[in-house]
Protein backbone atom coordinates (compact mmCIF):
# COMPACT_ATOMS: atom_id res chain seq x y z
CA UNK A 1 0.00 0.00 0.00
CA UNK A 2 1.39 3.36 -1.06
CA UNK A 3 2.05 6.07 2.10
CA UNK A 4 -0.24 8.35 0.17
CA UNK A 5 -3.12 6.05 0.56
CA UNK A 6 -1.96 4.24 4.38
CA UNK A 7 -1.97 8.29 4.92
CA UNK A 8 -5.85 9.16 3.64
CA UNK A 9 -7.06 5.90 5.28
CA UNK A 10 -5.81 6.68 8.65
CA UNK A 11 -6.96 10.02 8.49
CA UNK A 12 -10.53 9.27 7.47
CA UNK A 13 -10.36 5.84 10.63
CA UNK A 14 -9.35 9.22 13.00
CA UNK A 15 -11.98 11.41 11.39
CA UNK A 16 -9.35 13.89 10.58
CA UNK A 17 -10.85 14.14 6.75
CA UNK A 18 -14.34 14.45 7.54
CA UNK A 19 -17.40 15.53 5.45
CA UNK A 20 -17.53 19.04 4.60
CA UNK A 21 -17.21 21.86 1.75
CA UNK A 22 -14.71 19.79 -0.07
CA UNK A 23 -15.38 15.94 1.49
CA UNK A 24 -18.57 13.59 0.77
CA UNK A 25 -18.67 10.06 2.10
CA UNK A 26 -20.73 7.60 0.86
CA UNK A 27 -21.42 4.33 1.19
CA UNK A 28 -20.55 1.20 -1.55
CA UNK A 29 -22.56 2.21 -4.49
CA UNK A 30 -24.27 -0.55 -6.91
CA UNK A 31 -22.89 0.46 -10.28
CA UNK A 32 -26.20 -1.42 -11.68
CA UNK A 33 -28.54 0.00 -9.54
CA UNK A 34 -30.32 3.15 -10.92
CA UNK A 35 -31.21 5.00 -7.37
CA UNK A 36 -27.56 4.42 -6.16
CA UNK A 37 -26.10 5.22 -9.50
CA UNK A 38 -27.82 9.08 -9.21
CA UNK A 39 -27.50 9.68 -5.86
CA UNK A 40 -23.79 9.76 -6.42
CA UNK A 41 -24.11 11.73 -9.51
CA UNK A 42 -26.25 14.07 -7.53
CA UNK A 43 -23.23 14.12 -5.11
CA UNK A 44 -21.13 14.98 -7.70
CA UNK A 45 -22.40 17.65 -10.21
CA UNK A 46 -23.51 19.77 -6.04
CA UNK A 47 -19.58 19.68 -5.73
CA UNK A 48 -19.20 20.63 -9.82
CA UNK A 49 -20.89 23.37 -9.10
CA UNK A 50 -19.12 24.79 -6.09
CA UNK A 51 -15.29 23.83 -5.78
CA UNK A 52 -12.68 21.10 -6.31
CA UNK A 53 -13.50 17.94 -4.22
CA UNK A 54 -12.69 14.81 -2.91
CA UNK A 55 -15.96 12.08 -2.84
CA UNK A 56 -14.82 8.33 -0.96
CA UNK A 57 -17.41 5.98 -1.84
CA UNK A 58 -17.10 3.04 0.16
CA UNK A 59 -16.99 4.91 3.55
CA UNK A 60 -19.95 4.37 6.43
CA UNK A 61 -21.34 6.97 8.37
CA UNK A 62 -22.31 6.59 11.57
CA UNK A 63 -25.15 8.18 13.59
CA UNK A 64 -23.41 10.87 14.68
CA UNK A 65 -22.38 11.54 10.53
CA UNK A 66 -18.61 10.51 11.35
CA UNK A 67 -16.81 7.93 9.68
CA UNK A 68 -18.15 4.38 11.17
CA UNK A 69 -16.59 1.50 8.81
CA UNK A 70 -15.37 0.91 5.29
CA UNK A 71 -17.70 -0.87 3.04
CA UNK A 72 -14.82 -2.41 1.06
CA UNK A 73 -14.86 -3.11 -3.17
CA UNK A 74 -13.38 -6.20 -4.11
CA UNK A 75 -12.20 -7.93 -7.92
CA UNK A 76 -10.62 -5.55 -10.25
CA UNK A 77 -10.17 -2.12 -9.09
CA UNK A 78 -9.45 -0.93 -12.26
CA UNK A 79 -12.63 -2.20 -14.27
CA UNK A 80 -14.14 -0.81 -11.43
CA UNK A 81 -13.22 2.72 -11.57
CA UNK A 82 -13.22 2.22 -15.43
CA UNK A 83 -17.10 1.95 -14.93
CA UNK A 84 -17.65 4.83 -12.35
CA UNK A 85 -15.79 7.24 -14.61
CA UNK A 86 -18.14 6.59 -17.28
CA UNK A 87 -21.49 6.90 -15.28
CA UNK A 88 -20.37 10.36 -14.04
CA UNK A 89 -19.09 11.66 -17.68
CA UNK A 90 -22.35 10.14 -19.58
CA UNK A 91 -24.74 11.04 -16.43
CA UNK A 92 -23.62 14.90 -16.08
CA UNK A 93 -24.03 17.67 -18.74
CA UNK A 94 -21.89 19.39 -19.60
CA UNK A 95 -19.36 15.96 -19.49
CA UNK A 96 -17.00 16.98 -16.71
CA UNK A 97 -13.78 16.49 -18.50
CA UNK A 98 -11.35 16.12 -15.45
CA UNK A 99 -12.60 13.82 -12.70
CA UNK A 100 -10.44 11.21 -11.73
CA UNK A 101 -11.31 7.87 -10.35
CA UNK A 102 -8.45 6.25 -8.35
CA UNK A 103 -8.68 2.99 -5.65
CA UNK A 104 -7.42 3.27 -2.41
CA UNK A 105 -6.66 0.08 -0.92
CA UNK A 106 -7.78 -1.42 2.49
CA UNK A 107 -8.06 -4.34 4.44
CA UNK A 108 -10.44 -6.88 2.39
CA UNK A 109 -10.28 -5.00 -0.65
CA UNK A 110 -10.36 -1.00 -1.69
CA UNK A 111 -12.46 2.25 -1.45
CA UNK A 112 -12.83 4.84 -4.33
CA UNK A 113 -11.33 8.47 -4.14
CA UNK A 114 -13.45 10.87 -6.64
CA UNK A 115 -10.82 13.63 -7.44
CA UNK A 116 -13.32 16.33 -8.68
CA UNK A 117 -11.30 19.02 -9.98
CA UNK A 118 -12.65 22.55 -10.06
CA UNK A 119 -14.25 22.85 -13.21
CA UNK A 120 -15.48 25.88 -14.70
CA UNK A 121 -18.21 25.12 -17.30
CA UNK A 122 -20.94 25.73 -14.61
CA UNK A 123 -24.09 25.06 -14.51
CA UNK A 124 -23.58 21.12 -13.95
CA UNK A 125 -26.67 19.25 -14.24
CA UNK A 126 -27.72 15.35 -13.94
CA UNK A 127 -29.17 14.36 -16.90
CA UNK A 128 -31.29 11.89 -16.23
CA UNK A 129 -33.28 14.08 -13.67
CA UNK A 130 -32.79 17.58 -15.05
CA UNK A 131 -31.68 18.50 -10.99
CA UNK A 132 -28.76 21.13 -10.33
CA UNK A 133 -27.19 20.76 -6.85
CA UNK A 134 -24.85 23.19 -5.19
CA UNK A 135 -22.80 22.04 -2.38
CA UNK A 136 -23.31 24.26 1.08
CA UNK A 137 -21.39 22.79 3.65
CA UNK A 138 -22.02 19.03 4.59
CA UNK A 139 -24.90 19.61 2.23
CA UNK A 140 -26.04 18.93 -1.32
CA UNK A 141 -28.45 21.52 -1.96
CA UNK A 142 -31.50 21.48 -4.62
CA UNK A 143 -31.36 24.95 -6.87
CA UNK A 144 -34.66 25.55 -7.86
CA UNK A 145 -34.86 25.82 -11.96
CA UNK A 146 -35.41 29.61 -11.54
CA UNK A 147 -33.10 30.49 -9.90
CA UNK A 148 -30.24 28.93 -12.09
CA UNK A 149 -29.73 31.47 -14.01
CA UNK A 150 -29.71 34.00 -11.36
CA UNK A 151 -26.34 32.11 -10.01
CA UNK A 152 -24.84 31.25 -13.36
CA UNK A 153 -24.39 33.65 -16.14
CA UNK A 154 -26.36 32.19 -19.67
CA UNK A 155 -24.52 30.42 -22.46
CA UNK A 156 -27.03 32.74 -24.30
CA UNK A 157 -24.95 35.97 -22.47
CA UNK A 158 -21.43 34.34 -23.76
CA UNK A 159 -23.35 33.96 -27.43
CA UNK A 160 -24.47 37.62 -27.55
CA UNK A 161 -21.44 38.61 -26.45
CA UNK A 162 -18.64 37.30 -28.91
CA UNK A 163 -21.11 37.97 -31.89
CA UNK A 164 -20.82 42.10 -30.56
CA UNK A 165 -17.48 41.72 -29.90
CA UNK A 166 -16.71 40.09 -33.36
CA UNK A 167 -19.02 42.87 -35.01
CA UNK A 168 -17.13 45.62 -33.13
CA UNK A 169 -13.50 44.67 -33.43
CA UNK A 170 -14.04 43.75 -37.32
CA UNK A 171 -15.43 47.51 -38.09
CA UNK A 172 -12.32 48.80 -35.56
CA UNK A 173 -9.90 47.23 -37.83
CA UNK A 174 -11.73 47.80 -41.53
CA UNK A 175 -11.36 51.67 -40.15
CA UNK A 176 -7.37 51.98 -39.34
CA UNK A 177 -4.85 53.30 -41.47
CA UNK A 178 -3.05 51.38 -42.80
CA UNK A 179 -5.71 48.33 -43.62
CA UNK A 180 -5.08 44.95 -43.33
CA UNK A 181 -3.77 44.03 -46.95
CA UNK A 182 -6.68 44.46 -49.22
CA UNK A 183 -6.13 40.88 -51.27
CA UNK A 184 -5.86 38.83 -47.86
CA UNK A 185 -7.63 36.40 -46.57
CA UNK A 186 -7.94 36.60 -42.97
CA UNK A 187 -9.15 34.68 -39.60
CA UNK A 188 -10.93 36.49 -37.27
CA UNK A 189 -11.52 35.11 -33.48
CA UNK A 190 -14.06 36.51 -30.96
CA UNK A 191 -13.38 35.15 -27.19
CA UNK A 192 -15.22 35.64 -24.27
CA UNK A 193 -13.86 34.18 -21.32
CA UNK A 194 -15.99 33.36 -18.12
CA UNK A 195 -14.06 36.41 -15.88
CA UNK A 196 -15.82 39.12 -18.21
CA UNK A 197 -18.59 38.56 -16.34
CA UNK A 198 -17.15 39.22 -12.99
CA UNK A 199 -18.05 42.88 -11.50
CA UNK A 200 -14.68 42.98 -9.22
CA UNK A 201 -12.52 41.22 -11.52
CA UNK A 202 -9.60 43.83 -12.08
CA UNK A 203 -9.20 45.33 -15.95
CA UNK A 204 -6.35 44.21 -18.18
CA UNK A 205 -4.02 47.40 -18.41
CA UNK A 206 -1.61 46.26 -20.60
CA UNK A 207 1.21 46.64 -18.01
CA UNK A 208 0.41 43.53 -16.54
CA UNK A 209 1.10 41.46 -20.08
CA UNK A 210 4.36 40.22 -20.26
CA UNK A 211 6.09 42.69 -22.98
CA UNK A 212 7.99 39.72 -24.58
CA UNK A 213 7.15 36.74 -23.80
CA UNK A 214 9.61 33.99 -25.35
CA UNK A 215 8.12 31.34 -27.07
CA UNK A 216 4.93 32.52 -27.44
CA UNK A 217 3.64 33.55 -30.99
CA UNK A 218 0.89 35.16 -32.57
CA UNK A 219 0.13 32.98 -36.02
CA UNK A 220 3.07 34.52 -37.32
CA UNK A 221 5.33 36.69 -34.90
CA UNK A 222 5.62 36.90 -31.58
CA UNK A 223 3.92 39.21 -29.86
CA UNK A 224 4.48 42.65 -29.51
CA UNK A 225 4.42 45.50 -26.73
CA UNK A 226 0.85 46.23 -25.67
CA UNK A 227 -0.65 49.82 -26.73
CA UNK A 228 -3.48 51.45 -25.80
CA UNK A 229 -6.73 51.54 -27.98
CA UNK A 230 -10.72 52.28 -27.93
CA UNK A 231 -11.90 49.53 -25.11
CA UNK A 232 -8.85 47.85 -24.06
CA UNK A 233 -4.90 47.19 -25.41
CA UNK A 234 -3.94 46.23 -28.95
CA UNK A 235 -0.13 44.74 -29.72
CA UNK A 236 -0.02 44.09 -33.76
CA UNK A 237 2.16 42.70 -35.89
CA UNK A 238 3.75 44.22 -39.44
CA UNK A 239 5.35 42.75 -42.64
CA UNK A 240 8.29 43.56 -44.43
CA UNK A 241 6.53 46.82 -45.85
CA UNK A 242 4.85 47.62 -42.84
CA UNK A 243 1.60 46.21 -43.52
CA UNK A 244 -0.34 45.03 -40.56
CA UNK A 245 -0.80 41.24 -40.65
CA UNK A 246 -1.92 40.28 -36.80
CA UNK A 247 -3.32 42.40 -34.45
CA UNK A 248 -4.71 40.60 -30.75
CA UNK A 249 -7.09 42.75 -29.13
CA UNK A 250 -7.88 42.08 -25.13
CA UNK A 251 -10.35 44.44 -23.49
CA UNK A 252 -10.88 46.03 -20.28
CA UNK A 253 -13.27 44.01 -19.62
CA UNK A 254 -11.10 40.89 -20.70
CA UNK A 255 -12.73 40.36 -24.41
CA UNK A 256 -10.43 39.00 -26.69
CA UNK A 257 -10.05 39.42 -30.76
CA UNK A 258 -7.27 37.61 -32.96
CA UNK A 259 -7.14 38.90 -36.55
CA UNK A 260 -4.62 37.19 -38.80
CA UNK A 261 -4.17 37.84 -42.15
CA UNK A 262 -2.77 34.97 -44.56
CA UNK A 263 -3.93 31.66 -42.53
CA UNK A 264 -3.51 29.15 -45.66
CA UNK A 265 -0.25 27.92 -46.03
CA UNK A 266 1.25 28.65 -49.89
CA UNK A 267 3.46 25.72 -51.04
CA UNK A 268 6.61 26.75 -53.25
CA UNK A 269 4.61 26.31 -56.44
CA UNK A 270 2.23 29.50 -55.17
CA UNK A 271 -0.67 26.64 -54.89
CA UNK A 272 -2.65 27.62 -51.58
CA UNK A 273 -3.41 24.96 -49.25
CA UNK A 274 -5.46 24.53 -45.95
CA UNK A 275 -3.56 20.94 -44.96
CA UNK A 276 -1.80 22.89 -42.47
CA UNK A 277 -4.06 25.17 -41.41
CA UNK A 278 -5.49 22.43 -38.42
CA UNK A 279 -2.14 22.54 -36.98
CA UNK A 280 -1.52 25.82 -37.08
CA UNK A 281 -4.99 26.72 -35.46
CA UNK A 282 -4.60 24.66 -33.04
CA UNK A 283 -1.08 25.98 -31.99
CA UNK A 284 -2.48 29.80 -32.18
CA UNK A 285 -5.24 28.49 -29.44
CA UNK A 286 -2.43 26.81 -27.30
CA UNK A 287 -0.55 29.95 -27.45
CA UNK A 288 -3.38 32.09 -26.72
CA UNK A 289 -4.47 29.89 -24.06
CA UNK A 290 -0.86 30.37 -22.31
CA UNK A 291 -1.24 34.38 -22.58
CA UNK A 292 -4.80 33.81 -21.20
CA UNK A 293 -3.30 31.89 -17.79
CA UNK A 294 -0.25 34.50 -17.35
CA UNK A 295 -2.67 37.16 -16.80
CA UNK A 296 -4.75 34.65 -14.74
CA UNK A 297 -7.71 34.53 -17.07
CA UNK A 298 -9.26 30.46 -16.50
CA UNK A 299 -12.62 30.74 -18.61
CA UNK A 300 -15.00 28.68 -19.75
CA UNK A 301 -14.26 30.41 -22.67
CA UNK A 302 -17.08 31.41 -25.40
CA UNK A 303 -15.34 31.35 -28.73
CA UNK A 304 -16.59 32.17 -32.37
CA UNK A 305 -14.62 31.65 -35.61
CA UNK A 306 -14.55 32.77 -39.03
CA UNK A 307 -12.55 33.06 -42.25
CA UNK A 308 -13.44 35.83 -44.71
CA UNK A 309 -11.82 37.08 -48.26
CA UNK A 310 -12.01 33.93 -50.01
CA UNK A 311 -12.49 35.57 -52.80
CA UNK A 312 -9.94 38.01 -52.49
CA UNK A 313 -6.71 36.18 -53.75
CA UNK A 314 -7.17 34.26 -57.43
CA UNK A 315 -5.07 31.59 -55.87
CA UNK A 316 -7.75 30.92 -52.85
CA UNK A 317 -10.91 31.69 -54.97
CA UNK A 318 -9.96 29.05 -57.36
CA UNK A 319 -9.82 26.77 -53.72
CA UNK A 320 -13.25 28.09 -52.69
CA UNK A 321 -15.21 28.71 -56.18
CA UNK A 322 -18.74 28.99 -53.66
CA UNK A 323 -18.04 31.19 -50.84
CA UNK A 324 -16.38 34.18 -49.66
CA UNK A 325 -16.02 33.49 -46.13
CA UNK A 326 -16.80 30.74 -43.40
CA UNK A 327 -18.13 31.61 -40.26
CA UNK A 328 -19.28 29.26 -37.28
CA UNK A 329 -22.73 28.74 -36.93
CA UNK A 330 -22.63 30.05 -33.14
CA UNK A 331 -20.04 30.43 -30.33
CA UNK A 332 -18.34 27.18 -29.31
CA UNK A 333 -17.86 26.73 -24.90
CA UNK A 334 -15.25 25.21 -24.24
CA UNK A 335 -13.25 24.69 -20.71
CA UNK A 336 -9.64 25.27 -22.55
CA UNK A 337 -8.75 27.12 -25.65
CA UNK A 338 -6.19 24.18 -26.41
CA UNK A 339 -9.81 22.01 -26.84
CA UNK A 340 -8.74 19.86 -30.01
CA UNK A 341 -12.23 19.75 -30.97
CA UNK A 342 -12.36 23.19 -31.25
CA UNK A 343 -9.80 23.82 -33.56
CA UNK A 344 -10.75 19.94 -35.58
CA UNK A 345 -14.44 21.07 -36.01
CA UNK A 346 -13.55 24.82 -37.86
CA UNK A 347 -11.48 23.09 -39.90
CA UNK A 348 -13.24 20.27 -41.21
CA UNK A 349 -16.23 23.46 -42.13
CA UNK A 350 -13.27 25.30 -44.17
CA UNK A 351 -12.56 21.93 -45.61
CA UNK A 352 -15.81 21.32 -46.73
CA UNK A 353 -16.43 24.68 -48.55
CA UNK A 354 -13.27 24.06 -50.61
CA UNK A 355 -12.73 21.95 -53.63
CA UNK A 356 -11.30 19.02 -51.73
CA UNK A 357 -14.62 18.76 -50.37
CA UNK A 358 -13.44 17.47 -46.55
CA UNK A 359 -11.03 14.70 -48.24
Amino acid sequence: MADNAIGVIELIRSKEIDEGQSVDFKSRVDLKNPESKSTLIQATVAFLNANAAHLYVGVREGKDKTFERFEPYTGSADETCRQLQLILQDGIDPKPIGIVVEPVPVDDGFILDIMIPDLRMRPYQAKATGAFHIRTGRLNTPIPRDKVLSMFTAFSEYQAAAVALMEREDEMVTARNPQMPSHAVTLHMAIVPSEHFEQDRTSFTGRDAPMQPSGWRHWHDAFHTFSGCQNGFETIQHDMNGQPICRLFVGDDWLVHSLVAYPFAAERSGRVTVSEFEDKLKNHLVQLEGFMEKQGIRGPFAVAMKVDGLQRDPKVAWLFPNTSSKQMRSAKWVEKLSDADLAEDFHRMVLTASRYGGY
